[in-house]
């Protein structure tokens, strides 16, 4: 979850997913987001795999959806490299 500097919320497939799940941690996501709370330090070991996991099973859904002529999958691609990129 990140937010533009207008102010758009960019949300990844992940965040979506989160919030189904745990919608308390999206409010609290949010406001760490806005510089109300500080994000927690966790110290986790297995942090950089979790997220290559992660990056490489959404390209990987995306891909399968482009060549199913879904024109929305290139869009979401590109926001969610660039979320990636910028954590």
């Amino acid at each position: 979850m990140r937010l533009a500097s207008d102010g758009t919320l960019l949300l990844s497939t992940s965040d979506l997913s989160a919030h189904l799940a745990r919608p308390h941690l999206t409010n609290l996501s949010l406001q760490v987001q806005r510089g109300e709370l500080e994000r927690p330090h966790v110290d986790d070991t297995h942090d950089d795999l979790i997220r290559r996991k992660r990056d490489e099973h959404e390209a990987a859904r995306h891909g399968v959806r482009r060549l199913a002529g879904d024109s929305s999958a290139t869009h979401e691609l590109l926001v969610a490299k660039k979320l990636s990129e910028a954590e």
